[in-house]
């Protein structure tokens, strides 16, 4: 286990949405809060500084970030994949000892979940949150593991990381069920 003030809170946000139509993020949820504004503040109330992955030209989606009191981290390279993504959050901040790498398109996970998954960070593991239907998100890696998601590529996240390193994933067990909710399309809104 590491301080808790070491690990690094990243929010990935610089998808092309295609699935969702356009772009999602910015999409109001019922209570006039868009989808990224409600991941960030669940981030914000835990974390001190929370760093957002964003398209380098989706200005609306920048300014959100701005106004939400985030701070914003360009991904020049998005149309190449959610590696980029993950890639540009890990290189745009200073050296943690831990990142916990969430998804904007999540705005369901438990503020308890976070708080867990941040006190159990460590250098040398990767957290996973989990309930009885399987592996969920956000994830934290330890910073042992800074060169292996430098190298990912393509349009994939870093779950194969846990595959290849199964001897240094531990779990955190759970019943969030906003752990497995990420908002593809309008129908996954609940």
């Amino acid at each position: 286990m590491i301080d808790s003030s070491n690990v690094t809170c990243v929010i990935l946000a610089s998808g092309a949405s295609t699935r969702f139509g356009r772009s999602k993020m910015l999409h109001q949820l019922d209570e006039g809060i868009s989808i990224l504004a409600k991941t960030i503040g669940i981030y914000r109330a835990i974390f001190d500084q929370v760093n957002v992955v964003v398209r380098h030209d989706d200005k609306a989606v920048i300014r959100l970030v701005e106004q939400q009191g985030a701070n914003g981290i360009i991904n020049i390279n998005s149309e190449l994949g959610l590696s980029q993504s993950i890639i540009a959050g890990v290189e745009g901040v200073t050296q943690p000892k831990a990142w916990l790498l969430a998804l904007g398109d999540m705005p369901y996970v438990s503020s308890d979940t976070i708080r867990s998954l941040m006190l159990r960070a460590s250098l040398t593991e990767i957290v996973v949150p989990r309930t009885s239907i399987g592996n969920g998100n956000p994830i934290a890696f330890g910073a042992q593991f800074k060169k292996q998601l430098l190298g990912l590529t393509g349009d994939v996240g870093a779950k194969h990381l846990l595959k290849l390193n199964a001897q240094h994933v531990s779990f955190y067990d759970c019943q969030d069920t906003g752990i497995h909710h990420d908002i593809d399309r309008i129908s996954d809104i609940l």
